[in-house]
């Protein structure tokens, strides 16, 4: 599982990755490339979001809510895959905005871009999963 590890990055920065050859087996013929494995491919789904980006997300029942993607403190990351799981997702930590600040890990499907509150109104409604509750109401 790739790591997003949270560190300040300038232009200047330069990144070179390691060649590394790895030993044949003699099974490599038997191995399906990575690349023509639905399964595997979305263990590894590309950053939608980086450190610092403004978002909207839905999480611990509140409305949408301003958020910033942020870094796990505990974990060093801004983001990581849910595995193992039947429904393997990209998650990201985030933190929200406003005088009452939490942090979570909240799945990338819960999460949308921040363009202005002008968006509040047009967000979508999410609905659990599972038995609804309906709002019963008594006429006097």
């Amino acid at each position: 599982q790739p790591l997003a590890l949270c560190s300040p990055i300038s232009d200047d920065d330069e990144f070179e990755a390691p060649s590394v050859q790895l030993p044949s087996s003699p099974d490599d013929d038997d191995v399906e490339p990575f690349e023509d494995s639905p399964k595997e491919k979305s263990l590894f789904l590309p950053f939608k979001y980086l450190e610092g980006d403004l978002v909207w997300a839905k999480f611990n029942r509140r409305p949408w809510w301003p958020c910033q993607i942020t870094c796990d403190p505990k974990q060093g990351i801004h983001s990581k895959m849910k595995v193992p799981s039947p429904r393997p997702c990209r998650m990201y930590f985030l933190q929200t905005v406003g005088e009452v600040i939490e942090s979570a890990w909240v799945p990338g499907n819960v999460v949308l871009p921040f363009e202005g509150g002008h968006q509040f109104e047009d967000l979508p409604v999410l609905r659990r999963r599972g038995k609804q509750r309906r709002k019963t109401t008594s006429h006097g």
